[in-house]
């Protein structure tokens, strides 16, 4: 492993990373602070990776942020970073599958969060556009679809609870039908524009549990020219 001691550059953090797995983008940056814009008190973060966004939401909470990550490699990672921070009465890193999740013999139990967040694979398995090993898992969709993560958020959260991810915009019809089909109702939208003059290359979205229909469309946030994410 080429193992990397990186910085994050906002609140003092740093986090364990592996060249050779997939590493954390501005994708992940952009989700965590979507995330914070609104108060919680305890998180689960699917897919978390190496631990970037449980790492970053840990200040924000009263209760506990929980990473789940099915690589056994980037979970521990995770841990390590966790450990490094200071963070280990904060944050507990779980390496399983998501789909395990049954909310009985787990710390993480069903309609108890408020906060669930997700930057899961974008890509489809049949898009074409495919990586191998790690970072195959962690681009496109195979050992997690998007059902998943949005079937098993939507137990997770408590009635009132948000469920915050980050995507394609090629994949919003499927998650906000993805969304009502589990009780969680698209609530906020955000394009987020990488390039002037160009179409929006992500979204973020939030839904909440149980809520009546009504979505706020938010202006593009527009990460070109001078932005830098330790201002977020």
């Amino acid at each position: 492993m080429s193992v990397r001691l990186d910085d994050l550059r906002t609140r003092g953090l740093m986090i364990y990373q592996d060249s050779e797995l997939f590493c954390f983008g501005t994708d992940a940056i952009l989700l965590a602070d979507f995330c914070r814009r609104k108060k919680y008190k305890n998180a689960v973060d699917l897919c978390c990776g190496t631990g970037v966004i449980p790492l970053l939401l840990a200040e924000g909470s009263e209760g506990k942020i929980f990473g789940v990550e099915i690589s056994d490699k980037a979970a521990a990672l995770a841990k390590k970073s966790v450990l490094y921070n200071g963070l280990e009465e904060k944050i507990e890193i779980i390496n399983d599958d998501l789909k395990n999740i049954n909310g009985k013999n787990s710390p993480i139990a069903f309609s108890s969060f408020d906060l669930v967040s997700v930057n899961p694979p974008y890509s489809l398995s049949n898009s074409g556009k495919t990586a191998e090993g790690h970072r195959g898992v962690a681009r496109t969709e195979g050992a997690c679809y998007l059902e998943d993560v949005v079937s098993v958020g939507a137990r997770l959260l408590k009635s009132g609870g948000r469920f915050c991810m980050i995507n394609r915009p090629e994949r919003l019809t499927d998650i906000f039908c993805l969304m009502r089909k589990y009780k969680v109702e698209p609530k906020v939208l955000q394009p987020v524009e990488t390039a002037r003059g160009r179409a929006p290359r992500l979204i973020l979205t939030e839904g909440k549990k149980d809520a009546e229909p009504g979505i706020l469309f938010e202006s593009s946030l527009r990460i070109y020219d001078n932005f830098e994410y330790k201002n977020l």
